[in-house]
């Protein structure tokens, strides 16, 4: 979870802090743990350190083998998001129940509520203190829980430890009023405390007390009948009580053992009854089936999902290959200024359009043609630019462009091509000028950019 708080909000320190603290831990990291918290940036800088430059987390990451890309994390679902870091993090190479119940409770939430990360995050603070291993009924193991889901429950042999429960009152009583002096006081909140024997709701007080005591009684009462062979207490002595004037559970032990006459000094272990195991007929217990792996893969390098099918291929010839221009256009229309290229082409790797051992080549072709000394002005920094904008005619047709550049009552028209020029090239440029002529734009230029061309850029007069 400190990754993904991390991941919403890369300058939290703590998340920070708590991922190096578990690599260091573990040994994925040597070193000590404060040196490793200055090699990632986490350190109270002094006044003469302000300008010291803070390196990159995920760089330092990815120089100790943990390679994570933020931008195609953010892009995952939830649960694949969860089971991304745990192979990342080799998290799957033992049999661990509780990552795998982890990542089942990760799935119910998925289904039911389908969360985001900041969702998932106040989820987790919320259900992390509450959540725990579910074991079924019949596996051979130890069950833990509170006396009170026990109740309507058996088991062969209890264990009740930390037993050093004391009677509990509330410390507020609200009484009613009769005084005369304060007429429009008709109920008050007093404390609740040996004072209030001397007064004349001492009667309160002793309610309180008996209420208090028999809710301890109940608890007790469950605690011993849900063993059927055996039950074994764990207390402490009476002197270690916060309120030693309380009814607790080691009062209650030593008086039922003076009673019995079987209360000594110094003696610290007492047997009641007959250890002897009861004759019964044992079922075996439903050993279930133990899994011998954890076995966790990304689905995304088994199955290609496009899920963009109708801008790339042709849905009446689905064994038809992605066409080339379609998706060149599509990449573009991400791309306003040259630092896009990179997150534009990330997105359509997560996306499923393309597949990572393409990436090379299309970063390569498309930062060459972006980088072209003529073609990179139309890219640059602190242009009002319009992408695949939809313009609405007259007649209730529209048109999209490729890209639009504003200046002023200037408007810069631009197409992509990715085939040899062609004169309906020219024709179609044409008519987009015209278009924003009747639109009211003094000036307009037309702009062809072909990719694959030795000279991309032709201007349309």
């Amino acid at each position: 979870m400190a990754l993904i708080k991390n991941l919403v909000n890369d300058q939290d320190k703590v998340a920070q802090t708590e991922i190096i603290a578990f690599l260091n831990q573990t040994e994925r990291i040597k070193g000590n743990l404060h040196d490793n918290l200055k090699k990632f940036g986490i350190k109270i800088q002094q006044k003469e350190e302000i300008t010291e430059a803070i390196p990159d987390f995920y760089e330092i990451l990815s120089y100790h083998s943990y390679d994570l890309n933020p931008f195609y994390l953010l892009n995952l679902s939830v649960y694949d998001l969860c089971e991304e870091l745990i192979r990342k993090f080799n998290l799957n190479e033992k049999l661990d129940p509780y990552i795998q119940f982890f990542l089942d409770a990760i799935l119910k939430l998925s289904v039911d509520r389908n969360p985001g990360l900041h969702e998932l995050i106040d989820w987790w603070e919320e259900k992390k203190s509450k959540l725990s291993i579910v074991v079924p009924s019949g596996i051979n193991a130890v069950q833990v829980m509170t006396i009170h889901k026990s109740k309507a429950l058996e088991f062969p042999v209890v264990l009740f430890p930390f037993a050093t429960e004391e009677v509990k009152m509330n410390d507020k009583l609200w009484i009613d009023l009769t005084e005369t002096e304060i007429p429009e006081l008709k109920t008050a909140l007093i404390n609740n405390n040996k004072n209030l024997i001397e007064t004349k709701y001492a009667s309160l007080r002793v309610e309180e007390e008996s209420k208090s005591l028999l809710d301890l009684m109940n608890l007790l009462y469950v605690v011993f009948t849900r063993p059927t062979d055996r039950l074994y207490v764990f207390t402490s002595l009476t002197k270690r009580q916060k309120n030693s004037s309380s009814e607790s559970v080691q009062k209650l032990m030593k008086l039922y053992l003076e009673m019995k006459n079987l209360w000594e000094e110094n003696k610290f272990i007492y047997t009641l009854g007959k250890a002897d195991k009861k004759s019964k007929q044992d079922t075996p217990p439903d050993e279930g089936y133990h899994l011998k792996s954890f076995i966790s893969n990304s689905w995304r390098k088994r199955i290609l999902l496009s899920l963009q099918a109708p801008e790339f291929w042709d849905i009446d010839d689905p064994s038809q290959k992605q066409q080339w221009g379609s998706l060149i256009h599509y990449l573009l229309s991400m791309i306003l200024v040259k630092e896009d290229i990179e997150p534009a082409i990330e997105k359509i790797v997560a996306d499923g359009i393309i597949v990572e051992e393409e990436t090379p080549v299309i970063q390569k072709l498309i930062s060459d043609f972006i980088n072209h000394p003529d073609v990179k002005i139309y890219f640059q920094k602190g242009l009002n630019v319009k992408s695949e904008s939809e313009i609405l005619l007259p007649d209730g047709h529209t048109l999209r462009p490729d890209r639009l550049i504003f200046e002023k009552d200037n408007v810069i028209v631009i197409d992509f091509k990715t085939g040899h020029p062609k004169e309906k090239h020219h024709q179609q440029i044409k008519n987009y000028q015209k278009i924003f002529e009747n639109m009211g734009y003094s000036h307009s230029t037309g702009v062809l950019l072909y990719l694959n061309q030795k000279d991309p850029v032709v201007k349309v007069t």
